[in-house]
């Protein structure tokens, strides 16, 4: 059987659809088809031709079949040369192929960046990203906080029989001198009983009954007096008085999306590198320390809002943190943000007088927070003691004891930070990026690899199968 065959020096993959572009050097011979040989993995029998080396030629296509092939060897066998070939089944069904719409894995011509890529291990290298939230940070210097005191009380700016006071550290000195330098503000006379003999059996402190320190206090919620009303007594001092049965403060701030640490790689790879495995985001916060944030949601195209909510007569705190674009709670974290300053108790002894039963609050925030010995109360030896000086480091935690050291934490500032675990470089020309899509193969180019192909198309069975394992596999639109 005689067929005109087209020859030609052509360098492709094998698992590509290109074909010689028009205007391809070509050499057309006239060929005999091998008794006993297929359409698919035929042999050719050719004579040779003077001033042609026609076993340099690797690629040729017969019109008669409407196939391309693969030329697999050149036999010389009795004086003429038998051509052993294989169908270039890409090439050959490549218009039925870009005519086909495909659920398309991995594209190098187009991707989804949302697409976790597993691809490539990530290695041995991490760095890392911070945005310093400036109004998340919080005051550490005890000198110019607040000491919120709630006291057994008449006065008409109460919660039940408690009124609470704010003093600056200046004015909370005062108070407290006023309280334990002397007995005469109780107006008990001396002929009835020895100041001495009063300091013993009086404790001042029982018509306290909560003391805290507070980095600050918002205006609004206090009213500067010039009068303490405590217990039965009147005490002439500077101080400032909660104006409301409630004292609840709600601190809202914002981190816009753009101002996220993102992935190195991410711009040029995928937002998928900004979630986990490959990085990981956390807000250090006092008093909260430092909590997790879900990398789908920082992931996200939406920023972050922040609401701090502060109780000044109990000291807690809880942080609540939105999608901005929407509001959607994603993390709740609870904390203590007042101080609690405890309250000594007297002893009975006469002769001994009032027994500290704890270290002054200044000495430990003055050591823990300036190195100052001269802390806010630190010389009040027959009063208040030290609250709890720390709380075990954790990689997340929901909240701090109430302490300095909670406070003192990150020397008060704020952070969203961010840890970046590196990537192996990628190849996209051969392995492509996730697409997940379905798309019309001829609207994609280079390398392409598909889902369970489904393809319709004039050809054998076995061929049929052989299309569908190239398109799953991985193959290159050309």
């Amino acid at each position: 059987m005689a067929l005109t065959a087209t020859f030609y020096v052509f360098s492709k993959r094998e698992n590509s659809t290109k074909v010689p572009p028009v205007g391809t050097t070509n050499t057309q011979f006239s060929v005999d088809l091998k008794e006993g040989t297929n359409v698919t993995e035929p042999t050719f029998l050719i004579l040779p031709s003077a001033g042609i080396t026609v076993y340099s030629f690797n690629y040729v296509h017969v019109s008669s079949f409407n196939r391309y092939y693969f030329i697999r060897e050149w036999r010389w066998m009795n004086g003429i040369w038998e051509i052993d070939c294989i169908c270039d089944l890409l090439a050959t069904y490549k218009t039925a192929i870009g005519n086909s719409t495909e659920y398309v894995l991995r594209s190098a011509s187009n991707y989804n960046g949302s697409v976790i890529d597993t691809l490539y291990p990530i290695i041995n290298s991490v760095s890392t990203g911070t945005k310093t939230i400036t109004a998340g940070a919080i005051n550490i210097n005890v000198n110019s906080g607040y000491y919120v005191v709630g006291v057994i009380s008449p006065s008409a700016s109460i919660s039940g029989a408690v009124a609470y006071y704010a003093f600056t550290y200046t004015e909370f000195n005062q108070f407290k001198q006023m309280l334990l330098s002397s007995a005469s503000w109780t107006n008990v006379q001396a002929s009835e009983i020895s100041e001495d003999m009063l300091k013993t059996i009086f404790n001042p402190f029982q018509y306290i009954v909560s003391c805290r320190w507070f980095p600050s206090i918002p205006a609004g919620y206090i009213t500067s007096v010039a009068q303490v009303k405590f217990g039965w007594w009147d005490f002439t001092c500077s101080a400032s008085i909660f104006t409301s049965t409630l004292a609840i403060n709600n601190d809202t701030f914002t981190v816009a999306y753009s101002d996220i640490p993102k992935h190195p790689k991410a711009s040029t790879r995928g937002n998928y590198l900004n979630k986990r495995p490959f990085t990981e985001y956390y807000l250090i916060m006092a008093p909260y320390g430092i909590i997790e944030i879900p990398d789908n949601i920082v992931g996200s195209s939406g920023g972050l809002t922040f609401v701090n909510t502060t109780d000044f007569f109990t000291g807690d705190c809880t942080l609540s943190i939105f999608l901005t674009s929407n509001l959607a709670p994603v993390i709740t974290a609870n904390g203590k943000i007042g101080v609690d300053i405890q309250i000594a108790q007297v002893s009975s002894n006469p002769l001994a007088g009032i027994n500290a039963i704890g270290q002054g609050i200044g000495a430990v925030a003055g050591n823990i927070l300036t190195g100052n010995a001269g802390g806010a109360i630190m010389n009040a030896i027959t009063g208040i003691a030290s609250a709890v000086e720390q709380s075990a480091p954790t990689v997340q935690t929901g909240g701090g004891t109430g302490a300095f050291s909670d406070i003192c934490k990150f020397g008060g500032s704020c952070y969203l930070s961010a840890k970046f675990y590196d990537v192996a470089d990628e190849d996209v020309s051969q392995l492509g990026r996730p697409l997940c899509q379905a798309k019309q193969i001829s609207t994609l180019s280079g390398y392409i690899k598909v889902a369970d192909a489904d393809i319709a198309v004039v050809a054998t069975l076995e061929e049929q199968r052989q299309i569908k394992a190239y398109m799953e596999n991985g193959f290159f639109y050309e």
